[in-house]
Protein backbone atom coordinates (compact mmCIF):
# COMPACT_ATOMS: atom_id res chain seq x y z
CA UNK A 1 0.00 0.00 0.00
CA UNK A 2 3.25 2.73 -0.60
CA UNK A 3 3.21 4.31 -3.94
CA UNK A 4 2.12 2.44 -6.43
CA UNK A 5 4.66 1.50 -8.49
CA UNK A 6 4.83 -0.50 -11.70
CA UNK A 7 8.37 -2.56 -11.74
CA UNK A 8 10.09 -3.12 -15.39
CA UNK A 9 9.60 -6.50 -16.71
CA UNK A 10 12.18 -9.25 -16.28
CA UNK A 11 10.80 -12.00 -17.69
CA UNK A 12 13.59 -14.39 -18.80
CA UNK A 13 13.17 -16.64 -21.95
CA UNK A 14 13.82 -15.90 -25.56
CA UNK A 15 13.17 -12.70 -27.67
CA UNK A 16 9.49 -12.59 -27.98
CA UNK A 17 8.56 -13.47 -24.04
CA UNK A 18 11.13 -10.22 -23.68
CA UNK A 19 8.85 -8.43 -26.00
CA UNK A 20 5.97 -9.55 -24.43
CA UNK A 21 6.76 -8.85 -21.17
CA UNK A 22 8.25 -5.22 -22.52
CA UNK A 23 4.78 -4.50 -23.79
CA UNK A 24 2.93 -5.54 -21.09
CA UNK A 25 4.69 -2.93 -18.90
CA UNK A 26 3.89 -0.83 -21.30
CA UNK A 27 0.44 -0.88 -20.90
CA UNK A 28 0.43 -0.80 -17.29
CA UNK A 29 2.58 2.52 -17.21
CA UNK A 30 1.33 3.98 -19.77
CA UNK A 31 -2.70 3.46 -17.95
CA UNK A 32 -1.53 4.18 -14.84
CA UNK A 33 -0.38 7.52 -16.59
CA UNK A 34 -3.55 8.56 -17.86
CA UNK A 35 -5.23 7.39 -14.51
CA UNK A 36 -3.55 9.95 -12.42
CA UNK A 37 -3.31 12.67 -15.22
CA UNK A 38 -6.98 12.25 -16.81
CA UNK A 39 -8.94 10.21 -14.19
CA UNK A 40 -9.93 7.05 -13.73
CA UNK A 41 -13.62 7.21 -15.30
CA UNK A 42 -12.10 9.27 -17.56
CA UNK A 43 -9.99 7.46 -19.22
CA UNK A 44 -10.43 5.22 -21.78
CA UNK A 45 -8.96 1.34 -22.93
CA UNK A 46 -9.25 3.90 -26.92
CA UNK A 47 -7.03 6.14 -25.13
CA UNK A 48 -4.30 3.92 -23.99
CA UNK A 49 -4.07 2.15 -26.98
CA UNK A 50 -3.75 5.75 -28.57
CA UNK A 51 -1.09 6.67 -26.70
CA UNK A 52 1.12 3.49 -27.59
CA UNK A 53 0.35 2.96 -30.90
CA UNK A 54 -1.36 0.16 -30.68
CA UNK A 55 -4.54 -1.79 -31.55
CA UNK A 56 -7.90 -2.62 -29.01
CA UNK A 57 -6.97 -5.91 -29.63
CA UNK A 58 -3.67 -5.67 -28.94
CA UNK A 59 -4.50 -4.34 -25.22
CA UNK A 60 -6.98 -7.37 -24.83
CA UNK A 61 -4.25 -9.99 -25.68
CA UNK A 62 -3.02 -8.58 -21.71
CA UNK A 63 -6.14 -7.40 -20.23
CA UNK A 64 -9.58 -7.48 -20.33
CA UNK A 65 -10.36 -4.35 -19.59
CA UNK A 66 -8.76 -1.07 -17.82
CA UNK A 67 -10.57 -2.29 -14.49
CA UNK A 68 -8.23 -5.53 -15.28
CA UNK A 69 -5.05 -2.89 -15.34
CA UNK A 70 -6.22 -1.14 -12.40
CA UNK A 71 -6.72 -5.04 -10.36
CA UNK A 72 -3.00 -5.45 -11.46
CA UNK A 73 -1.78 -2.17 -9.90
CA UNK A 74 -3.65 -2.74 -6.86
CA UNK A 75 -1.68 -6.49 -6.53
CA UNK A 76 1.82 -4.77 -7.30
CA UNK A 77 0.43 -2.36 -4.41
CA UNK A 78 -0.22 -5.09 -2.18
CA UNK A 79 3.34 -6.80 -2.83
CA UNK A 80 5.09 -3.78 -2.27
CA UNK A 81 3.21 -3.36 0.89
CA UNK A 82 4.73 -7.09 1.90
CA UNK A 83 8.09 -5.54 1.01
CA UNK A 84 7.99 -2.45 3.59
CA UNK A 85 6.50 -5.05 6.15
CA UNK A 86 9.81 -7.31 5.88
CA UNK A 87 11.83 -4.43 5.69
CA UNK A 88 13.99 -2.97 8.52
CA UNK A 89 13.39 0.50 9.51
CA UNK A 90 16.44 2.35 8.58
CA UNK A 91 15.75 0.76 5.37
CA UNK A 92 11.60 1.54 5.35
CA UNK A 93 12.84 5.26 5.82
CA UNK A 94 15.45 5.89 3.64
CA UNK A 95 16.21 9.79 3.47
CA UNK A 96 15.14 10.65 -0.44
CA UNK A 97 11.46 8.65 0.20
CA UNK A 98 8.44 11.05 0.20
CA UNK A 99 7.21 11.99 3.21
CA UNK A 100 9.57 10.95 5.48
CA UNK A 101 11.68 13.67 6.17
CA UNK A 102 11.88 15.35 9.41
CA UNK A 103 10.27 12.54 10.82
CA UNK A 104 12.32 10.61 13.71
CA UNK A 105 11.54 7.82 15.99
CA UNK A 106 12.06 8.05 20.00
CA UNK A 107 15.44 6.97 21.02
CA UNK A 108 15.55 3.63 22.33
CA UNK A 109 11.68 2.70 20.77
CA UNK A 110 11.28 -1.18 20.45
CA UNK A 111 11.73 -2.43 17.36
CA UNK A 112 7.97 -4.19 16.70
CA UNK A 113 6.71 -0.70 17.27
CA UNK A 114 9.28 1.46 14.96
CA UNK A 115 9.01 -1.47 11.81
CA UNK A 116 5.67 -0.75 12.48
CA UNK A 117 5.51 2.81 12.14
CA UNK A 118 8.43 2.96 9.68
CA UNK A 119 5.20 0.95 7.71
CA UNK A 120 2.69 3.52 8.39
CA UNK A 121 4.73 6.22 6.95
CA UNK A 122 5.71 4.70 3.93
CA UNK A 123 2.34 4.15 3.72
CA UNK A 124 1.04 7.68 4.71
CA UNK A 125 3.60 9.13 1.89
CA UNK A 126 2.57 6.61 -0.72
CA UNK A 127 -1.09 7.31 -0.46
CA UNK A 128 -0.82 11.08 -0.31
CA UNK A 129 1.27 11.42 -3.04
CA UNK A 130 -1.07 9.13 -5.18
CA UNK A 131 -4.48 9.78 -3.49
CA UNK A 132 -6.24 10.07 -7.03
CA UNK A 133 -5.50 6.40 -8.17
CA UNK A 134 -6.21 5.31 -4.67
CA UNK A 135 -9.24 6.65 -4.95
CA UNK A 136 -9.51 4.78 -8.04
CA UNK A 137 -8.75 1.67 -6.39
CA UNK A 138 -10.72 1.95 -3.69
CA UNK A 139 -13.54 2.88 -5.87
CA UNK A 140 -13.57 -0.48 -7.92
CA UNK A 141 -12.80 -2.62 -4.80
CA UNK A 142 -9.59 -3.67 -7.06
CA UNK A 143 -8.20 -4.72 -3.05
CA UNK A 144 -10.81 -7.55 -2.50
CA UNK A 145 -9.13 -10.19 -1.45
CA UNK A 146 -11.49 -13.01 -2.55
CA UNK A 147 -11.82 -11.35 -6.34
CA UNK A 148 -8.64 -12.67 -7.44
CA UNK A 149 -6.07 -15.61 -6.99
CA UNK A 150 -2.83 -13.44 -7.15
CA UNK A 151 -4.09 -10.55 -5.37
CA UNK A 152 -5.55 -13.15 -2.41
CA UNK A 153 -2.04 -14.73 -2.40
CA UNK A 154 -0.03 -11.19 -2.22
CA UNK A 155 -2.82 -10.11 0.48
CA UNK A 156 -2.26 -13.25 2.40
CA UNK A 157 1.50 -12.90 2.44
CA UNK A 158 1.46 -9.44 4.11
CA UNK A 159 -1.02 -10.32 6.47
CA UNK A 160 1.58 -13.59 7.83
CA UNK A 161 4.12 -11.19 7.82
CA UNK A 162 1.78 -8.51 9.86
CA UNK A 163 0.86 -11.87 12.24
CA UNK A 164 4.41 -12.42 12.66
CA UNK A 165 5.53 -9.30 13.67
CA UNK A 166 2.89 -8.59 16.46
CA UNK A 167 3.29 -12.30 17.47
CA UNK A 168 7.16 -11.22 18.18
CA UNK A 169 5.74 -7.94 19.51
CA UNK A 170 3.72 -9.79 21.94
CA UNK A 171 6.58 -11.93 23.30
CA UNK A 172 8.68 -8.82 24.35
CA UNK A 173 5.68 -7.21 26.19
CA UNK A 174 5.24 -4.14 23.26
CA UNK A 175 2.26 -4.73 21.43
CA UNK A 176 -1.11 -5.92 23.59
CA UNK A 177 -1.97 -9.28 24.50
CA UNK A 178 -5.79 -8.45 24.13
CA UNK A 179 -6.09 -10.68 21.15
CA UNK A 180 -4.26 -13.52 19.74
CA UNK A 181 -1.50 -12.22 17.21
CA UNK A 182 -3.61 -13.56 13.80
CA UNK A 183 -6.50 -11.79 15.13
CA UNK A 184 -4.88 -8.30 15.91
CA UNK A 185 -3.13 -8.66 12.47
CA UNK A 186 -6.83 -8.85 11.19
CA UNK A 187 -7.93 -6.28 13.11
CA UNK A 188 -4.94 -4.14 12.18
CA UNK A 189 -5.04 -4.82 8.81
CA UNK A 190 -8.83 -4.26 8.46
CA UNK A 191 -8.40 -1.05 10.55
CA UNK A 192 -5.65 0.63 8.32
CA UNK A 193 -7.46 0.13 4.81
CA UNK A 194 -10.72 1.30 6.64
CA UNK A 195 -8.54 4.89 7.14
CA UNK A 196 -6.77 4.56 4.03
CA UNK A 197 -10.29 4.55 1.75
CA UNK A 198 -11.96 7.24 4.29
CA UNK A 199 -9.18 9.47 3.81
CA UNK A 200 -8.84 9.45 0.00
CA UNK A 201 -12.47 10.02 0.13
CA UNK A 202 -12.45 12.74 2.53
CA UNK A 203 -14.52 11.12 5.04
CA UNK A 204 -16.38 12.03 7.56
CA UNK A 205 -14.13 15.44 6.84
CA UNK A 206 -10.54 16.23 5.43
CA UNK A 207 -7.85 14.89 7.85
CA UNK A 208 -4.49 14.16 8.10
CA UNK A 209 -3.19 10.64 7.21
CA UNK A 210 0.18 10.24 9.04
CA UNK A 211 -1.90 11.42 12.10
CA UNK A 212 -5.27 8.65 12.15
CA UNK A 213 -3.05 5.94 11.24
CA UNK A 214 -0.37 6.94 14.16
CA UNK A 215 -3.17 6.80 16.23
CA UNK A 216 -4.66 3.60 15.00
CA UNK A 217 -1.39 1.96 15.86
CA UNK A 218 -1.38 3.39 19.64
CA UNK A 219 -4.39 1.47 20.18
CA UNK A 220 -2.09 -1.99 19.61
CA UNK A 221 0.63 -1.01 21.88
CA UNK A 222 1.05 -2.70 25.60
CA UNK A 223 -0.13 -0.34 28.11
CA UNK A 224 2.17 0.27 30.86
CA UNK A 225 1.04 2.14 34.13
Amino acid sequence: MATVMTPVATASGGLRERKKARLRQQILDTSVRLFRSRGYPETTVEQIVGELEISPATFYNYFRSKDAVLAEVARLALERSRELLESKPEQAEDSDSPGTAGRSHTAGQSGTVEQLRAFLDRVSAGVESDRQLWRAIFATGSLNRGANGERRAAATSGFRILERILSEGQARGEITRALPADHLAQVLQGTILKILADYVFDFPQPHTLSRRLSECLALFLERRS
